[in-house]
């Protein structure tokens, strides 16, 4: 008694199913579901644009925004983390990095307060 499967994928509120068909003699006797292993969880590193600037304190804020009228990277670098339309913020992004390092490098942060305000 030989009997042969074929499968049929099917995607469900992000689980991984499918069907097993038994065949039998060129038949399908039967049929299975089988659960796949649910895929990988992406984690969303983005935050509102608010969320954001709130990890600052005042004074950091405003030193940053300062700074920027006079230094050109820093301008720069703010305008390009504010300016996007969508108004989310990715902390691991480089550009936030680059953003933080330039504002460490002007004496408006610590390292140590980069890392937090940059963290994920």
């Amino acid at each position: 008694m030989a009997f042969a499967l074929q499968f049929y994928t099917l995607w469900i509120n992000d689980m991984a199913e499918h069907y097993e068909d038994i065949i039998h003699q060129g038949r399908v006797v039967g049929r299975r579901l089988v659960v796949d292993e649910v895929p990988d969880v992406v984690v969303q590193t983005r935050i509102a644009r608010d969320d954001f600037i709130e990890r600052f304190t005042p004074k950091e804020w405003l030193a940053g925004q300062k700074l920027a009228q006079t230094d050109a990277n820093l301008a720069m670098a703010l305008a390009i983390l504010m300016g996007k339309p969508d108004g989310m913020v990715d902390p691991s992004s480089p550009r936030v990095a680059r953003a933080l390092g330039i504002m460490v490098q002007l004496g408006v942060l610590t390292p140590a307060r980069a890392a937090v305000i940059g963290a994920v």
